[in-house]
């Protein structure tokens, strides 16, 4: 019997070379279909992440804040916290004496910080040395905050040093 060399080393040329092209083709049309269905899921993800990372900083920002006043709150009076100079050149302040709101809006950090106090009185009831304090972060501007982070709100209530008698 007599075995035709060449189409067996025609064969095994064309194994070794690898895929053809209709098949490279038909593997490039599988993974563009792949690609495209989980394409939405990415972008969702990555737009989530940025809004997860902006709701952390500003939390972060409104927990600093609120650490500062209850500092002062363990070291002043709140007639004297609420002069202090760190919070009068930080703060830009409207409201009455008793309900001031104090305003700190950073431009290139892109967030505004608002402290409301109510001092000695809220809800109603009087409470001497007591201040309720809320600090509330928000994207600032608001064109920045192009991915609709919440802002951050933190409640809490201080004991300022009592006034001597």
């Amino acid at each position: 019997m007599i075995i035709d060399t060449s189409r067996e080393e025609q064969r095994m040329l064309r194994k070794k070379k690898g895929l053809t092209l209709v098949e490279i083709i038909v593997a490039m049309a599988v993974f563009a279909i792949v690609i495209a269905t989980l394409l939405p899921a990415f972008i969702f993800v990555a737009r989530l992440n940025v809004v997860s990372k902006a709701g952390v900083d500003i939390t972060a920002i409104a927990q600093q804040e609120a650490e500062k006043f209850y500092e002062y709150s363990r070291k002043y009076k709140y007639s004297e916290a609420i002069v202090l100079p760190e919070v009068v050149s930080r703060y830009s302040r409207s409201g009455p004496d008793d309900a001031p709101v104090l305003i700190h809006e950073d431009t290139s950090k892109h967030y505004r910080i608002e402290v409301y106090l109510w001092n000695g009185i809220w809800d109603g009831v009087p409470a001497p040395g007591m201040t309720k304090i809320r600090v509330k972060v928000s994207i600032y501007p608001a064109s920045f905050n192009t991915h609709k982070a919440l802002p951050e709100q933190i409640d809490s209530i201080l004991l300022f040093k009592l006034p001597t008698p």
